[in-house]
């Protein structure tokens, strides 16, 4: 797994290392992919009550070791894959070089070379051979390979699920597990690239990923806690970006004691206990508080923050960089430009008792919005909600309702994040990507409302900050030469799953943007995969970023917000016209009033639920006071029901002398493989 690369300053990397384990009787040569399980006296079935398929010698009684077995599946599921893949694309590949010996003299698999042999496999098209016969062959060898992926992604898929009995039924000492459960994941990055082939190729894949007991334990000793885990894992579906973030450490080792999956306790801010933080550099002995609101004197009631909001302004604030504590409160309408912050008050940006904060954090900010633009535009005034959104009731209301307007008025969203404010710029373009994505800030509710607003988001790094286009010029840079044609640059960027998911984290907030042209119901529904990764301290705060972001009109927000807080998420789908269908087999909580059972509490981060494969893939619902209407596809069933015939989630029926099985969960909620499951149950 060394093709996956490493965090700035992270040399350690042995325990990363996938030993060779093939032994020469298990070779993969020319045989058939399909077929070589067979040709090497493996069988692959299920045990009883089981689904997921084991290793098992095609003679019962023959004892096979852990050795044995795991010389098979690398063979087979890696090197096999492989070879099989350059024998359908008709280019000829050597896996000698994956092999090669570690510091100790001991056989390891490198995949260094991995990224080059992909790349073969992936250019071909782009050739523009003039033997059509080849090129039509080679096309034809893309499907081969994704029946071959089809075949090893639902091996190692089930072998991932046997706990301590990974490959067979045979309990593992733990370094076996180990060695095993890399194995595995070594499978999965060469999955993940070859699945890239196919994609880049226009032929269908899917490789869906779940990191393994190995990868977890490895993402929780370098300091990730178990919703960081759970979430990212669900974000990224990337073992190579796994891999990458079990490398980096994350920017907060403390607070996390008590985290679940549902959960970051040290992202879930309690106003009664939150602590304010000074900047890195800041020596705390010259630094002061530097008060907004709730101190008249500073400045007269016209220019005050209250002030701004009450007339309907946006206030913005200019520090003075030679004497922090001096600022200027003025209307956005006022000054040509602002920039708004865009941050996550786990930093210590934030303050729950008043508009204040340290001099030094002022200081900074004003240094980062100053360098988004030139020298000749002079200090930038700037606005962050623990300043400019005012704690008084009255006035704070009207500040949240003004929200979509800050953001979408302002001329540059600055991100602040810790995990990248203390990265050098220097860092590679991979780590750049990987600290955006693994952030906080990528996970929290009001920052996904802020992105989708925002005209132009840069990055803030340490001295500089990085927009989208930036971050994907370097990294076309990074993977080919200035003088290769841009396609080759694209499809070699695409190829880096490092390069590709980061980008793609970045960039997808943008597609969001597009969901003010939309109608009401598909606003909702294409929003919604945002949503699911999303979380906030503040669960009431979810109903006023939907209203804002589906286009409801003020009336619904101003009465959002004088509803009580466990009601809102009701209001907000009450005051709707039409919802996606596909609402309905969302398995989160719900209400219990009558005619609001289909409204669900939240739709953000749930690890124990889920939204459906396809939130608009029945169209639309129309809302009315009781209850949900909608036209949805049925089964009818012709033939009486048996006697009893709920038994948990199973439905019984007689049909043509047999007794047939219908798990209604399956009815319930369609998944993208299956619709019906019938299993028959005992034949006269």
């Amino acid at each position: 797994m060394d093709h996956v690369p490493s965090p700035a300053g992270v040399t350690e990397l042995q325990e990363y290392e996938v030993l060779h384990l093939v032994k020469p009787e298990h070779e993969f040569e020319d045989q058939d992919f399909e077929q070589f399980p067979a040709i090497k006296d493996f069988v692959l079935s299920r045990n009883e009550g089981e689904k997921e398929v084991c290793l098992k010698p095609i003679e019962p009684d023959k004892f096979v070791s852990f050795e044995d077995v795991a010389s098979f599946f690398q063979s087979w599921l890696y090197f096999g894959l492989l070879r099989s893949t350059a024998k359908a694309l008709i280019l000829p590949t050597s896996c000698q070089e994956l092999i090669q010996e570690n510091a100790d003299g001991i056989k390891v698999v490198s995949s260094q070379v991995l990224p080059e042999m992909i790349w073969r496999f992936a250019s071909f098209e782009l050739d523009n051979p003039e033997d059509k016969a080849l090129f039509n062959a080679r096309r034809a060898g893309l499907l081969t390979l994704q029946a071959n992926l089809a075949t090893a992604q639902a091996i190692v898929s089930a072998a991932q699920t046997r706990g301590n009995k990974v490959f067979t039924n045979m309990h593992l000492e733990s370094a076996q597990w180990e060695i095993a459960n890399k194995l595995l994941m070594s499978v999965y990055c060469l999955l993940e690239l070859l699945h890239r082939v196919l994609r880049i190729n226009h032929v269908p894949a899917m490789v869906p990923f779940r990191t393994n007991a190995w990868l977890e334990m490895k993402l929780a000793k370098t300091g990730w806690c178990q919703n960081a885990i759970a979430l990212k894992n669900h974000m990224l579906r990337s073992p190579a970006s796994m891999i990458y973030l079990s490398k980096l450490a994350p920017p907060y080792l403390d607070g996390h004691e008590g985290c679940t999956q549902q959960k970051c306790q040290r992202s879930n801010i309690r106003a009664s206990s939150y602590v304010r933080q000074h900047s890195e550099k800041c020596d705390q002995t010259t630094c002061v508080d530097v008060i907004f609101e709730d101190e008249p004197e500073n400045t007269e009631r016209a220019r005050h923050i209250s002030g701004v909001v009450e007339r309907g302004h946006i206030p913005v604030v200019i520090a003075d960089l030679r004497n922090a504590d001096r600022f200027q409160v003025m209307s956005s309408s006022e000054v040509p430009c602002y920039v708004a912050i865009s941050h996550v008050w786990s930093d210590g940006l934030g303050n729950a008792s008043r508009n204040s904060i340290y001099s030094c954090q002022l200081g900074r900010i004003q240094h980062y919005v100053n360098n988004l633009f030139t020298n000749d535009d002079g200090p930038i005034p700037f606005w962050l909600d623990t300043i400019c959104v005012p704690k008084e009731r009255e006035s704070r209301r009207q500040a949240i309702l003004d929200m979509k307007d800050v953001y979408a008025g302002a001329t540059k969203v600055l991100v602040l994040d810790k995990l990248l404010f203390t990265t050098p710029i220097e860092t590679s373009v991979h780590e750049k990507l990987m600290r955006i994505t693994a952030s906080v800030w990528t996970t929290r509710l009001w920052t996904l409302h802020e992105s989708i607003l925002g005209k132009e988001m840069p990055y803030q790094f340490s001295d500089k900050a990085f927009t989208f286009n930036e971050l994907w010029a370097q990294a076309q840079d990074t993977v080919a030469a200035p003088s290769a044609s841009p396609t080759e640059r694209t499809v070699k960027m695409l190829l880096d799953p490092i390069l590709a998911h980061g980008l793609y984290a970045v960039r997808r907030l943008s597609y969001f943007q597009d969901i003010f042209k939309l109608p009401e119901d598909e606003k909702l529904a294409h929003i919604h995969p945002a949503l699911s990764q999303r979380a906030t301290s503040w669960i009431q705060d979810e109903a006023i970023c939907l209203t804002t972001l589906i286009g409801q009109d003020i009336s619904t927000r101003k009465a959002i917000l004088e509803s009580e807080d466990e009601r809102r998420m009701l209001v907000l789908f009450q005051n709707m016209k039409v919802v996606p269908a596909g609402i309905l087999f969302t398995q989160k909580s719900r209400y219990e009033e009558d005619g609001c059972r289909w409204i669900p509490k939240s739709l953000l981060w749930d690890p124990t639920g889920t939204a459906g494969p396809f939130f608009m893939k029945y169209g639309s619902a129309k809302v009315s006071p009781d209850g949900l209407i909608v036209r949805l596809p049925t089964i009818r069933f012709r033939h009486g029901f048996k006697e009893d015939s709920r038994q948990q989630d199973l439905l019984t029926f007689e049909h043509n002398n047999i007794i047939w099985n219908v798990a209604l969960r399956t009815i319930l909620v369609p998944t993208l493989y299956r619709f019906l499951l019938m299993h028959r149950l005992t034949s006269p």
